[in-house]
């Protein structure tokens, strides 16, 4: 009699612990084949830097660390994914495939209907599990938030691996991490490391001390950094699930921690899913406006503009110290993120789908599901939130009102006074040559006046706003999307 086995397609769930699916694959029965594939379509995706995959490969290093004692591993492919299932399809009799829903961007999804039809044909039955809560397929969001309260009450689901017996396969003729090697992978030092084993280092840190800041630092980019919990790209890439995380602030709460700055961030873990589950239910606004009404802006490109921006050269001193703070270690706070967004559509007039790529790329925590309806409300393209156009300047004075961030990340402007280091501009020559600087010739001077390019940018789409269309698809944007009893939040 053959053999039969199952496969385990880790994807963005890079963990053992309360890992639904994997328990799900286990409980089978069958010997299980765990594998993680590299697919040369998202390498090459604009989208993606080698940031990503750096962080995903460290995180199979944690998993491999951990499974050591059960002398298993995971199995490692470089190629596509239809193509390394027809191959091991070739040759071991599989019988189911486990893995994770992902809502991710649209190659993925066009990738797993081309699996889902090579393996029905094979008659191989995929078996998906829910992810943090989102549910797959939904219609409205009645029901969601008590849904998802009841996910994140519900048991975490531990494996003792010193105790169980291995459920993975031993040995095959597949690839393994080792003799794979990662070519297209380089090795980087300024950013946050992946895995399991310091996903919950980092929250146990962030429980027992950071938190305390957390309400006063939030909006500021130097203190955020800290007192921020830090654990995005662990629950982007799946290290650290959700349930987890929220388990952990109520027993912090019991346990006499700080209860509204706990409560504060175990809210934004329901928003965090909240807007994935947003691009799960409409995934189309990957590449058009959730409001449809707002494809009628007329945007303009300047691709002098557009590498300003990306290089942190603009002229306004915090969009470019965040810029060129994110674009080197993959991280910035929130608040910073949406005045990116902001300076770009409603400053440089220019469309959010060409700013979408290179924060993508930068971000390490880039989640697809909250990536694109962030960047469309903060374009002002849903037509049911507050229109919030930050001023730079304003944004600059309120959270970094020294000016240290800025002069950490642009050493331009290192020695320029307080009273002008929001607006170096305005320091007149004579005193900059009396106090021997010389950033005038290093920094530029802003590339578009602020407050000019900002009325523009309001009335084109307060113009579109109240039109009929607009408000007729906002009703829409609200039967499908909000939770009735958050509509004004949403």
């Amino acid at each position: 009699m053959t053999q039969e086995y199952s496969i385990f397609w880790f994807k963005r769930d890079l963990r053992i612990q309360d890992n639904p699916a994997l328990i799900n694959a286990i409980k089978h029965g069958l010997k299980v084949i765990p594998i993680y594939i590299f697919e040369p379509d998202l390498i090459n995706d604009n989208h993606y830097a080698n940031r990503h995959f750096l962080f995903v490969k460290q995180s199979l290093e944690n998993i491999n660390k951990q499974i050591k004692s059960w002398n298993s591993f995971i199995y490692v492919f470089h190629d596509d994914a239809l193509a390394v299932f027809k191959s091991i399809s070739a040759k071991l009799a599989i019988k189911y495939v486990f893995s994770t829903e992902e809502t991710g961007i649209k190659k993925t999804f066009d990738r797993d209907i081309l699996v889902k039809k090579f393996l029905k044909k094979s008659n191989v039955k995929w078996i998906e599990t829910q992810n943090n809560g989102v549910t797959r397929g939904i219609k409205n969001r009645d029901d969601w938030m008590q849904n998802w309260y009841n996910y994140m009450t519900s048991n975490i689901l531990n494996i003792n691996i010193e105790k169980s017996v291995s459920p993975f396969i031993k040995k095959t003729e597949f690839p393994t991490f080792e003799n794979l090697g990662y070519p297209y992978i380089k090795e980087e030092n300024n950013f946050q490391k992946g895995g399991e084993t310091l996903a919950h280092n980092i929250l146990d840190d962030f429980i027992s001390n950071r938190h305390v800041n957390y309400n006063h630092h939030i909006s500021k980019p130097a203190e955020s950094r800290t007192s921020c919990s830090r654990l995005s790209p662990y629950i982007a890439w799946g290290n650290i699930s959700i349930r987890q995380v929220f388990h952990a602030t109520q027993i912090a709460k019991k346990n006499g921690g700080n209860k509204r700055a706990i409560s504060s961030f175990s809210s934004r873990l329901r928003w965090h899913c909240h807007f994935i589950q947003k691009f799960e239910n409409e995934c189309r606004i990957e590449y058009e406006p959730v409001n449809k009404a707002f494809n009628n802006i007329q945007y303009t490109h300047n691709e002098d503009h557009q590498i300003a921006w990306e290089t942190g050269k603009t002229g306004y001193p915090l969009i470019d110290a965040c810029m060129r703070c994110l674009n080197q270690t993959g991280y910035i706070n929130f608040r910073m993120r949406a005045m990116l967004l902001s300076f770009y559509t409603h400053n440089l007039l220019m469309e959010w789908k060409n700013a979408s790529p290179h924060l993508a790329r930068q971000f390490l925590d880039f989640e697809p599901g909250i990536h694109f309806p962030q960047i469309q409300m903060q374009a002002g393209l849903t037509g049911i939130n507050t229109l919030r156009v930050y001023n730079p300047i304003k944004q600059a004075k309120d959270q970094d009102p020294k000016g240290l961030f800025i002069k950490k990340w642009i050493p331009e402007l290192k020695d320029v006074p307080e009273e002008y280091i929001h607006e170096p501009h305005k320091m007149p020559p004579l005193e900059e040559a009396f106090l021997g600087l010389s950033f005038s010739k290093t920094y530029p001077k802003p590339i578009v006046n602020i407050k000019e390019t900002s009325r523009i940018s309001k009335n084109r789409i307060w113009e579109i706003r109240n039109s009929i269309q607009a408000k007729k698809e906002s009703l829409k944007v609200l039967e499908k999307h909000v939770i009735p009893n958050i509509k004004r939040n949403s």
